[in-house]
């Protein structure tokens, strides 16, 4: 089956992540899967306990419904809050373009822009270590003319969606599948094939974040 842009069927788009995007943030990373855009900022403030907040909007432009309490809660998996101390971080993603698999641009480039305001809380010495456990990736499969595709964008007609959230070791943090009626095989032929393409983009962030 040809894919619309004439990708493999275990192709991704190309993923580009670019930290220290705006300088004004703690922590920051623009994210790019094909012609899907996201900024993603993160900023720390002193509070009375550990706390990691997160939200999730589209540009005015393109409309669609806010997912802040699902990025906080998959962010927070991550979180050690017996390092951060008495520290609030607020992570912040706007899809500036979406053509495919914006909320899971936004967990992978979240990540990223979490780690940076971290780690330039060690630089500063205001922390011994990076209070963050393991990283977070995610990536969309789908099936498409009945056969499980990776990475769909919006040009191609697809029956099921899984969104699959892995953590730094290959596991699973979290799986949502949309899109009508499934069979239990589709189901484990999306979630290994969202494995095995979701450790691309754990290894973009390890151009930025090195080993956690």
């Amino acid at each position: 089956m040809a894919r619309p842009d004439l990708r493999r069927a275990d192709e991704i788009r190309k993923c580009r992540i670019a930290a220290d995007w705006l300088p004004q943030a703690d922590g920051s990373a623009l994210i790019e899967m094909g012609k899907t855009r996201v900024l993603c900022t993160a900023m720390v403030q002193d509070a009375e306990q550990a706390e990691l907040t997160a939200r999730y909007r589209l540009h005015p432009s393109i409309g669609g419904e806010p997912q802040d309490e699902r990025l906080t809660r998959i962010l927070n998996t991550v979180l050690c809050r017996d390092r951060l101390g008495n520290r609030k971080i607020c992570v912040d993603c706007e899809v500036l373009s979406d053509d495919g698999g914006a909320f899971c641009a936004a967990v992978t480039g979240a990540f990223a822009a979490l780690w940076k305001a971290c780690a330039q809380l060690v630089q500063s010495g205001e922390l011994e270590r990076v209070p963050l456990s393991d990283s977070v990736a995610a990536i969309r499969t789908a099936v498409s003319g009945g056969e499980p595709v990776a990475d769909p964008s919006l040009a191609e007609q697809t029956d099921c969606i899984a969104e699959v959230v892995l953590n730094g070791r290959g596991q699973f943090v979290e799986v949502s599948v949309q899109g009508g009626a499934f069979e239990k095989e589709q189901l484990v032929k999306l979630t290994a094939l969202a494995r095995r393409t979701g450790m691309k983009l754990i290894r973009e962030q390890k151009k930025i974040t090195g080993d956690i």
